[in-house]
């Protein structure tokens, strides 16, 4: 299965590419081993070595044990027939997770037969290495959920599974918590996962399992070729597929890091603060009528300048006290104005949107928040 050519020479980092890029695997069943082979390209291009410059001591060291094991993987043998027929039922298992290095997904195929006798088979993984900044673990626990979502979605198409039972689990409380969520209450970056995985599929698909049962723990942390042989969790998956009724664990309760990490990827409530001074500072009573400082400017630029400089007033954006009006004043501004277009338009909507209850099926927005 693997066949690499042996060298004498120092390895550089264009021979450590062409290495990594003939392991073939297709399906993923090498996938714990293989990531760690992605992961040293991309130490690799951190330290700036140039593509001919033989490997520092210890990355050469590193690289050799890694390219000297591979050959063990001559060994792995895996079943073809995954106990699927017309007389069997057959679901889906797919699991996910993510590490400091990697995010990875797994997807298990669980057939029952006439004998209520349970066959579990490995059907594909995938893995992504992690980028080197600005990730943290619960956005990469995200990405690998977006990650699994897409592979299954591909799994029930290329097999003509569509009408085929699927579970799909994960370790992480907190991405359990941003999926139920509406996106719109969520950071961009959280809420475009968020929303890709509600479009792939559907919420009661997802559940908890502990880290210790999570098969894709060992493809996104990666393990060595001889580990890998005997692996019976990434083989096999976990015992209680084999069980004949599935209790899914109850996800444990945010802890308080947790929370204040939810907490961080949540949109700022303006909404609350925009009200209160909607009719104290931007309307002006005329004959008992409010009428919206929006309704008294035909130019767009000189009503966001206006409520930039009417905002000064307010303890909230003292720290504003330029003779100019500034760009972040212009933007505070702008929002503000958006959002109470937003309250006098939709006060139903973003009424459930605050109290994380589903939008109803009349409302104007829905359309926008459920896929075509």
């Amino acid at each position: 299965m693997v066949s690499l050519k042996q060298y004498n020479e120092m390895p550089t980092k264009r021979r450590v590419l062409s290495d990594v890029a003939q392991l073939y695997d297709p399906t993923g069943f090498l996938a714990p081993v293989i990531i760690s082979g992605k992961v040293f390209i991309q130490t690799l291009w951190s330290t700036g070595i140039s593509w001919d410059t033989p490997l520092p001591k210890d990355l050469c060291h590193i690289w050799s044990k890694f390219r000297n094991d591979l050959g063990i993987l001559d060994k792995v043998r895996v079943p073809r027939w995954l106990g699927m027929d017309a007389t069997n039922r057959t679901s889906l298992y797919g699991f996910c997770d993510a590490s400091q290095k990697a995010y990875a997904a797994v997807v298990y195929a669980r057939t029952i037969d006439n004998d209520d006798k349970a066959n579990k088979s490995l059907l594909t993984a995938r893995t992504k290495v992690a980028p080197l900044k600005g990730a943290t673990i619960p956005r990469l626990e995200l990405c690998g959920a977006l990650l699994l979502a897409k592979t299954i979605c591909n799994v029930r198409k290329a097999l003509s599974l569509e009408d085929t039972s699927v579970h799909l689990l994960t370790d992480s409380s907190i991405v359990l918590s941003w999926l139920r969520k509406q996106p719109v209450m969520l950071k961009p970056y959280i809420a475009n996962r968020v929303r890709q995985i509600q479009q792939l599929t559907s919420l009661d698909l997802w559940h908890y399992v502990r880290s210790a049962q999570n098969p894709a723990d060992c493809a996104s942390r990666g393990v060595t070729p001889s580990e890998l042989l005997g692996h019976h969790l990434w083989w096999s998956g976990p015992d209680w597929l084999r069980q004949k009724t599935i209790p899914f664990d109850q996800a444990p309760e945010l802890q308080a890091d947790e929370r204040i990490t939810m907490q961080s990827e949540e949109r700022s409530r303006v909404l609350t603060f925009a009200s209160s001074i909607r009719l104290q500072l931007i309307t002006r009573r005329i004959d008992g009528q409010h009428i919206p400082l929006a309704q008294r400017f035909s130019s767009i630029k000189r009503l966001v300048r206006t409520t930039a400089i009417v905002l000064r007033w307010l303890p909230r954006y003292r720290h504003f006290r330029h003779h100019l009006v500034t760009a972040p004043e212009m933007d505070n501004a702008l929002e503000l104005l958006i959002r109470i277009d937003q309250s006098s338009a939709f006060p139903q909507d973003l009424r459930c949107l605050g109290e994380a209850t589903n939008l109803s099926s009349s409302s104007p927005p829905y359309s926008h928040l459920t896929p075509t």
